[in-house]
C-alpha cells in the first residue's frame, strides 16, 4: 500500500482474483469532490424518479358512539357484496373516530354494529360521510 500525500484524488479499486490466478484490472474511479457531487446528485434523481406515492390520504371522519353497557365491533358493509369489513372496536360509552380509506365526503356507506359480548343486538344504518358523520348506537 502506497502512502498518500495531500488530497484524494483518485480512487484504488482491487479485484478478485480469477480463478486462473489473474486479477482483472479495473482502473482506477474518481474520488473527487466533483466525483462525489455527482455521484450524491445521481443517487438523489434517482430516489426522486422513483418515489412511489405514499398511503392514501384517509377518508373523511366517521365518529362511532356507543351507548351501549358492553363493546362493540363496527363493521363496513362493502359496495360490492363481498362481505364486510372491520373498522374496529369502540368500548361502552365512548365513542370512537374511524377513516375510512378510499371514501371522500357525500359518500354513502353501510354499517353495521355487533356486541363484543356475543349478545343480541345487531345494528344496520346508512351513513353519508362528511365533516360531522356521526352514528350513535343504540
Amino acid at each position: 500500500m502506497r502512502a498518500m500525500v495531500g488530497p484524494i484524488s483518485r480512487l484504488d479499486v482491487t479485484a478478485v482474483p480469477r480463478r486462473d490466478g489473474t486479477t482483472p484490472t479495473l482502473g482506477r474511479l474518481p474520488a473527487g469532490p466533483r466525483f462525489v457531487h455527482a455521484v450524491a446528485a445521481a443517487l438523489t434523481l434517482a430516489a426522486t424518479a422513483c418515489h412511489f406515492p405514499g398511503r392514501p390520504e384517509p377518508g373523511p371522519p366517521l365518529v362511532v358512539r356507543n351507548d351501549a353497557r358492553s363493546g362493540i365491533n363496527v363493521y363496513m358493509l362493502a359496495k360490492v357484496g363481498a362481505g364486510e369489513v372491520f373498522l374496529g372496536q369502540v368500548g361502552p360509552g365512548t365513542s370512537h373516530t374511524f377513516r375510512i380509506r378510499g371514501t371522500s365526503p357525500g359518500d354513502t356507506v353501510w354499517l353495521r354494529a355487533r356486541r363484543i359480548d356475543g349478545r343480541e343486538m345487531d345494528a344496520r344504518d346508512r351513513i353519508v360521510l362528511g365533516r360531522d358523520a356521526t352514528w350513535q348506537i343504540p
